[in-house]
């Protein structure tokens, strides 16, 4: 083999390892990118999970509250204030919290925020 087909087969191969290099980088900017895709996937997932378990926290003391008040006549007022003012307190927080537009989380404090009829102090 003389020395220019030498380095026509030294470029060639040069070239293909450029094209692999460049495939390579592709598919780790890909992984990357879903990477990225699944772990805002998995921080949704997460509050809304801490969503519905507060909400079924939310449901079981109200429960056990109306267990507790079964039978009897008078309802103690000062739980229900304290309850409401809880729930005020959680709004108002709900509320200064920040998030875009495209965040499905949004959305579910939208609807929330909707719901919170609380009468003002």
């Amino acid at each position: 083999m003389d020395l220019q087909q030498r380095a026509v087969q030294i470029r060639d191969e040069s070239l293909q390892f450029i094209e692999a290099c460049k495939q390579h980088i592709q598919k780790g900017r890909s992984l990357k990118d879903e990477t990225t895709r699944l772990s805002e996937e998995a921080m949704v997932l997460k509050e809304e999970c801490i969503a519905d378990r507060c909400k079924s926290l939310a449901i079981l003391k109200l429960l056990d509250d109306h267990k507790d008040m079964s039978g009897r006549t008078n309802i103690p007022i000062a739980s229900i204030a304290e309850d409401t003012s809880l729930a005020r307190v959680m709004i108002e927080e709900i509320k200064q919290v920040y998030l875009p537009e495209e965040n499905p989380l949004n959305e579910l404090k939208t609807k929330f925020l909707d719901l919170s009829y609380l009468p003002a102090r």
